[in-house]
């Protein structure tokens, strides 16, 4: 049952975005991998990023470890636009985030569902590009199946581009996924990241 709700669900988020992309030859279009990590926790990522004049959209895919909490797998497409005539250095946007989440706990059986939130990206005036970013998302009951209830997710980091196709960040990420039994505080640290970009 968690197989045949996940792969059909993150083959047609991609799938639609892929669309989107496909629709303007103005589009720039790159391929990222990301990782971050802290002290119990690791995070990479596999990206495919589009640029238009006027907005910007991601896709991917990402595995989430913690050591002493589980494992957690997920899809996701974000939209964003890039600038506004009042506020030219912000970035502000939508996240759709599907997810699977593999307790440790044996207490817990695994549970699936799809968080939606905001995006704000304000770019900093220094001389190498910088910018502070700050999403949430959130997953209501009626959107979450298996052992999972509800999942908010919370994320804050200041990144700056070290290279054409390479960029380092620090931040803050705090995800609560409500299972059946308790709260699962998934990941609630400061971690460090790295981007690198392929054309």
């Amino acid at each position: 049952m968690t197989q045949s709700f996940l792969k059909p669900s993150v083959i047609g988020l991609i799938a639609s975005f892929s669309v989107m992309a496909g629709a303007s030859v103005q589009a720039q279009s790159k391929t990222e991998f990301e990782i971050s990590f802290s002290s119990e926790n690791a995070k990479v990522g596999l990206y495919q990023k589009e640029k238009f004049p006027e907005k910007k959209q991601r896709y991917g895919i990402e595995y989430h470890h913690s050591g002493n909490k589980g494992d957690l797998f997920s899809g996701i497409a974000e939209i964003t636009r890039a600038g506004f005539e009042q506020a030219p250095n912000l970035d502000i946007g939508f996240k759709g985030k599907i997810y699977f989440i593999e307790p440790k706990a044996r207490a817990l059986d695994s549970g699936q569902g799809l968080m939606l939130g905001v995006i704000a990206n304000y770019w900093l005036p220094t001389g190498t590009p910088a910018f502070i970013s700050a999403e949430y998302l959130y997953g209501p009951s009626v959107f979450s199946f298996g052992d999972a209830d509800d999942a908010k997710e919370f994320n804050f980091k200041i990144e700056a581009k070290l290279l054409d196709t390479a960029s380092a960040y620090i931040g803050y990420r705090k995800i609560d996924i409500s299972m059946r039994h308790k709260t699962l505080n998934f990941e609630d640290t400061i971690h460090i990241g790295f981007k690198v970009a392929f054309e």
